[in-house]
């Protein structure tokens, strides 16, 4: 499949086994400057200050970065409105930096949803066709704006290949796909939970991520997404699950990306702040854990400090 110059560009340098970071950043509509987000030491930001954040990030030497929108009042709707707060990030980021970044944006329901889901629920069961409705209106919204990769994260069945047709059908097959392959029902998300504002409702996400005790049906679904059109894979979380990814960059030729959560980034500058372990030397450590278990990608809140030690 062709790819935009930027997509294969990436794609070849993170195939060099390079230190490959990911930056996580947040963009939050009607606000006017970045605000103290609940992860600590980061921040949630305006489209006003996305430009500084992202050219702050550049000089700690990191340059692919993971958008995740929050709206103003959760409207499930609001993911793809005109204008919707990522697309008009990826629009002024792209005009500013041109290929100089690479991003990424999350295909994601839960910080639009009342009930804090990742898909959308009818007469409390899972509704598939509304949820790849809307998640195919958001990847083409920010395809269409110059994204690099989407990220689909619903965790469903046949998400990487409903949200390839749909790009393609939009005429976007240029555009490339991070999937949330191997996304666990972890205890490890509570903070990010808590930065999008996203309250878990009625039901536990456990009815479609998978089960953690389950290793099979991990490398199942990313050697599904492959076939469907990823171009990259993920494992999430990262530390609780190295033999996962261990085990699927034995089998897996393409990238695999591990997403180090903000569970696991609030333990570190928890223990770092009460001077229990050497933050730094500490981050090191935990590349090193990821690199050797076989992640090509790391996606983590850490990446500027990280990026700074290995300059």
């Amino acid at each position: 499949m062709e790819k935009t110059t930027n997509v294969k560009k990436y794609l070849k340098e993170v195939n060099k086994s390079s230190i490959d970071l990911i930056y996580p950043v947040f963009v939050k509509e009607e606000i006017k400057t970045k605000q103290k987000a609940p992860l600590p030491q980061l921040y949630i930001n305006s489209i006003n200050s996305i430009v500084d954040e992202i050219d702050d990030a550049i000089k700690h030497n990191v340059n692919a970065f993971l958008l995740f929108g929050i709206p103003a009042k959760k409207d499930i709707h609001s993911a793809y409105k005109k204008e919707n707060i990522v697309s008009q990030s990826i629009r002024k980021l792209k005009e500013h930096f041109g290929d100089k970044i690479t991003l990424f944006s999350d295909v994601g329901l839960s910080p639009y949803s009342p009930e804090g889901q990742s898909v959308i629920y009818k007469n409390n069961k899972i509704d598939v066709k509304s949820s790849f409705e809307i998640a195919s209106k958001m990847a083409i919204s920010y395809a269409d704006a110059g994204v690099d990769f989407v990220a689909p994260c619903l965790s469903l069945k046949e998400q990487v290949k409903t949200l390839r047709e749909g790009l393609n059908n939009a005429g976007y097959n240029k555009t490339g796909i991070m999937a949330y392959s191997a996304k666990y029902a972890s205890s490890l998300y509570g903070p990010y939970r808590a930065t999008v504002d996203s309250k878990l409702g009625f039901k536990k996400k456990e009815d479609y991520q998978l089960d953690y005790n389950d290793y099979k049906e991990g490398l199942k679904v990313m050697k599904t997404d492959l076939r469907e059109g990823a171009d990259i894979v993920m494992v999430k979380p990262g530390l609780t699950y190295l033999d996962i990814i261990c085990r699927a960059s034995r089998i897996i030729k393409k990238p695999i990306a591990v997403y180090n959560v903000s569970g696991e980034y609030c333990m570190f500058k928890s223990a770092a702040e009460k001077n229990w372990i050497d933050e730094k030397a500490a981050l090191i450590e935990l590349v090193s854990a990821f690199k050797r278990s076989g992640a090509k990608i790391i996606i983590t809140y850490s990446a500027k400090d990280i990026a700074s030690e290995l300059k």
